[in-house]
């Protein structure tokens, strides 16, 4: 236990509290630990998803389309459309 991260020491010392030290194996640390490493990634997770700011998304009040918002309109901002290659309607040459 003493390699234990200093992060994980509160969690060792309530383990040790509640668990008999009779059954205190390294499988119960270890799944128990592992248990704990998930618990904090998902946690780390979940608050990186409420950090983010949500995207504007239709309907758009230029050209009615639902998969942008006025603001990102190509119709009503063509200076706002990526330049490069062509991922639009190809116009016939002939």
């Amino acid at each position: 236990l003493s390699k234990v991260p200093d992060s994980y020491r509160s969690m060792i010392s309530a383990l040790m509290a509640t668990t008999e030290l009779d059954n205190l194996t390294v499988d119960v640390i270890l799944a128990k630990t592992l248990a704990e490493e998930s618990m904090r990634k998902n946690g780390q997770a979940a608050s990186r998803i409420s950090q983010t700011k949500p995207k504007k998304t239709g309907p758009c009040g230029h050209c009615g389309s639902q998969t942008h918002h006025e603001s990102t309109c190509y119709k009503k901002h063509p200076e706002l459309r990526p330049q490069g290659k062509d991922k639009g309607k190809k116009k016939d040459k002939g």
